[in-house]
């Protein structure tokens, strides 16, 4: 079966949860993640799409009770670019990929990942 690469992008992000979730099972999670797909962040942000496969990915999502936020970080300074195109990670954009959440996190209140 073929996927669209947004579909795996969110797939990735439902994945993320559902890990997090069973790691902390009492726990509320607040989760930020950086994206370069437009579509699956607005899905995230909305919590609904009208693709069919990247609404079946929120629906695991919002299954796990963790709150996602979606942060744009461009292809440019994404660290995983390489990995979504089938290539290595690009280590030297880690800082600006975790620069980018940060300050999107920086302007959020309160910043609490597991309270």
């Amino acid at each position: 079966i073929e996927h669209s690469q947004a579909h795996m992008e969110a797939k990735a992000v439902a994945v993320l949860t559902e890990r997090l979730r069973r790691s902390y099972p009492e726990k509320r999670i607040l989760l930020y993640v950086g994206i370069d797909a437009d579509t699956v962040r607005h899905a995230i942000d909305k919590m609904d799409s009208t693709s069919d496969d990247i609404a079946g990915e929120l629906k695991r999502i919002v299954a796990t009770k963790v709150t996602v936020g979606a942060v744009r970080v461009p292809g440019v300074e994404n660290c995983a670019d390489g990995p979504s195109r089938g290539g290595q990670p690009q280590v030297e954009r880690i800082p600006k990929t975790f620069g980018r959440v940060h300050e999107f996190c920086l302007r959020c209140e309160p910043l609490c990942i597991f309270s």
